[in-house]
């Protein structure tokens, strides 16, 4: 029995020897196929990107849009997901810091995925569910199909008979029959929501803290501390709410959003008394709050133009368009902060068409330009922005959609 096991022995080894002899690695051949795919796949690593610059923005939409949608149409989108997001959260009875969140939500995912592959519906009522999450204020996911559905198809809701509407809050109760509801279609958009979801959470890197919060927490600290009016102090909280439609939150910290909002309200509101101490306050050359509360005046004048510029495309849609089975405001609700200037205006018996606020919002905004024009930046400041423009490259850590490598084995999160 030994002699025998000792030959079988030698005979396997003298095989071995005689394969290598040829050429032919045989311990290469032994080896699991796991083994060999993991010396050519690559993990590849992913750090979290809070802040992106202006620059890094144009470029992240310039190559999610290619050539197939112009910038003008990106931005009609934008404007029409943040208002269908407004509206559904109307509906439900959803708090503002969760909606803002989504509005947010939705232009990051836009940052790295193509507009032009989705459709605009889906990714905002997704944008509102995940944030819903992240707020901890969720529903039931058929409460969001439900809502969803009824903006997408308001014919199918019934208009109340003449008399018994009460402006506009017949919607906030209309309900939809489930005879109305194609089942089939609720079904792919419960599993197509699921899916954006998680295409959500990775374009957050799975970062969960929400930064929407912050900022109106903020514009109310901020308005106390100063010892603005309440009406002064609503109008920036609405403005602050508003700024979620723009880039402002991608790009500046909450402090810096929140005092923009605040800067944005007081130059609306120009022409009243109370506003003008607080825009005294801003022009100081050394102004204490900056240093306080970690902001730059240019940023903070950047988040209030954007405000403004994005009210200014707004105005068209103030006014109703013919006849539609929901109001305007309801289905397509423009920035709270908008309305709000627009019915002051009102009581004030100032002109209020379309083109008179456009040319106010025109000269809100010249005025704005020459304030910062005659705001002379130190040296040391032009050399911090001369640094932060020569840091707008995207970084290779950056998430993208589309996977670096051919051959990926998992990808790794790094959060700060």
């Amino acid at each position: 029995m030994a002699s025998g096991f000792h030959g079988k022995t030698q005979g396997r080894s003298s095989s071995v020897i005689s394969s290598k002899d040829d050429g032919q690695d045989t311990g290469a051949l032994n080896q699991p196929r796991a083994q060999l795919d993991k010396k050519s796949a690559k993990i590849h690593t992913v750090i979290d990107t809070p802040y992106f610059t202006p620059a890094q923005i144009e470029k992240l939409m310039a190559r999610t849009r290619m050539n197939k949608m112009p910038a003008a149409k990106w931005e009609q989108i934008k404007m029409a997901a943040c208002s269908y997001i407004m509206a559904v959260g109307s509906k439900l009875g959803i708090p503002q810091r969760t909606v803002a969140s989504a509005q947010l939500l939705y232009q990051r995912f836009h940052l790295f995925y193509p507009p032009s592959d989705f459709a605009m519906h889906q990714v905002a009522l997704a944008s509102l569910f995940t944030a819903s999450k992240l707020n901890d204020t969720q529903k039931r996911m058929d409460e969001y199909l439900f809502a969803g559905y009824m903006f997408r198809y308001p014919e199918l809701l019934t208009p109340p008979s003449a008399g018994s509407s009460n402006g506009v809050d017949w919607v906030a109760h209309a309900k939809l029959s489930d005879a109305d509801v194609d089942h089939e279609t609720m079904a792919q958009e419960k599993l197509r929501l699921l899916t954006l979801e998680r295409m959500l959470l990775q374009c957050l890197c799975f970062q969960l803290g929400m930064r929407a919060g912050n900022v109106l927490r903020l514009v109310v600290k901020v308005a106390r501390s100063w010892g603005m009016p309440s009406s002064l102090a609503i109008s920036a909280w609405r403005a602050a709410c508003d700024s979620h439609r723009t880039c402002s939150p991608l790009i500046y910290p909450p402090q810096t959003v929140a005092i923009g909002s605040l800067y944005a309200a007081c130059l609306l509101s120009a022409t009243e008394n109370d506003s003008q101490e607080i825009l005294d306050k801003f022009a100081e050359e050394q102004s204490t709050w900056a240093s306080e509360l970690h902001a730059c005046m240019d940023d903070v004048k950047d988040v209030a133009m954007q405000i403004l510029s994005m009210y200014q495309a707004y105005l068209p849609h103030l006014e109703s368009h013919g006849s539609h089975p929901i109001p305007p405001y309801v289905s397509y609700p423009p920035p709270m902060g908008l309305i709000a200037w627009y019915n002051t205006r009102c009581k004030a018996a100032l002109p209020v068409t379309t083109a008179e606020l456009e040319h106010a919002l025109t000269q809100t905004k010249i005025r704005l330009r020459q304030d910062e024009e005659a705001r002379k930046q130190p040296e040391n400041l032009r050399r911090k922005y001369a640094v932060k423009r020569a840091m707008d490259s995207l970084p290779t850590t950056m998430y993208r959609a589309d996977p670096l490598e051919q051959q990926m084995v998992a990808t790794r999160y790094l959060l700060e």
